[in-house]
């Protein structure tokens, strides 16, 4: 006999064969089993023919299992308890997963601006779930997301047009005015609001679009949509660079209100762009299930709602 010889056999057939056994009745195991008596019939001749050997001795008005029937019986019996247990076991193991959303931020992002509301809203209706925040720079926050090392990322909405809308999905969950960091050395310095009149003409400091093209790209739409073109005056990767450029001139540099690099000094200051909105997207993959990322998701339409109000 081939060791193998239970791989034909189906579940329903075993199930089949042990409520036939504990009734003894083929009208009343095809009522338990919501099936029809030939249903049952065809499902125990099947099975006795992969096993080679009969399981009831069968009559007009009896049904009794053989010797055959009874070991199996006695060996099979807790098959369906197990397979509950197992999925049971595995489904818990799921849910536990569940439990952690993993969160990315971008390095650039000021987290504690914005996240303190949904980690308390969430935490408040949420309370046996966990909410995992990693910082990591952009790269390296698109590649765990894809992968799976990430339920979440959250980056200024300037990346939302390089996002692949097939496979991934976004949403605001923070929007402000966009925010002009400029030095003494420039005119403007001492206003409380800018616009994009006031700054048509001022040199700007763009982020390297080597690393990423979305401000770039953002900025230089703004700029078109009033009728006016970019005057940029350098490209800059790092925060540094561009700090020490705006002390020196009457350059400006545009960003979100959610910068993670605090440039506020008492030679330089950022005034809000009155025209100019963006802010913060939260980025997931379409087919990400868990059912702590829908709660966390439903938080941010929450605060997002109260926000507009």
């Amino acid at each position: 006999m081939s060791k193998f010889i239970i791989a034909p056999i189906t579940i329903q057939q075993i199930i089949v064969f042990l409520s036939l056994y504990d009734t003894c009745n083929f009208t009343q195991t095809a009522y338990e089993l919501n099936m029809t008596q030939p249903g049952i019939s065809k499902s125990l001749v099947s099975l006795e023919s992969i096993l080679g050997f009969k399981l009831f001795i069968r009559d007009k008005h009896n049904v009794a299992p053989t010797l055959t029937g009874e070991i199996l019986y006695n060996n099979w019996k807790n098959v369906p308890p197990l397979l509950n247990q197992g999925v049971k076991l595995a489904s818990d193991a799921n849910d536990n997963d569940n439990q952690i959303l993993g969160i990315g931020i971008s390095e650039t992002v000021l987290e504690t601006e914005f996240l303190m509301p949904y980690t308390k809203l969430f935490s408040s209706v949420s309370k046996n779930y966990k909410l995992s925040v990693h910082e990591r720079d952009y790269i390296t926050l698109r590649k765990l997301l894809s992968n799976g090392g990430l339920d979440l990322i959250i980056l200024p909405d300037f990346s939302k047009d390089s996002i692949d809308k097939q496979l991934y999905d976004y949403k605001y969950i923070a929007l402000n005015k966009a925010q002009v960091y400029l030095s003494k050395n420039n005119r403007f310095f001492s206003r409380d609001f800018l616009s994009i009149e006031d700054i048509k003409d001022c040199p700007l400091i763009i982020l390297d679009r080597g690393i990423d093209s979305g401000p770039y790209n953002a900025i230089k739409t703004f700029y078109s949509m009033h009728g006016y073109d970019l005057k940029v005056e350098c490209y800059y990767s790092s925060h540094f660079q561009i700090y020490t450029t705006l002390k020196t001139s009457d350059s400006i540099f545009i960003t979100d209100n959610y910068w993670g690099y605090n440039m506020n000094t008492d030679e330089i200051k950022k005034i809000p762009l009155s025209e100019f909105e963006n802010g913060l997207i939260c980025v997931w993959r379409k087919n990400n299930t868990k059912s702590i990322l829908k709660k966390f998701l439903h938080a941010v339409d929450s605060v997002m709602s109260v926000s507009d109000d």
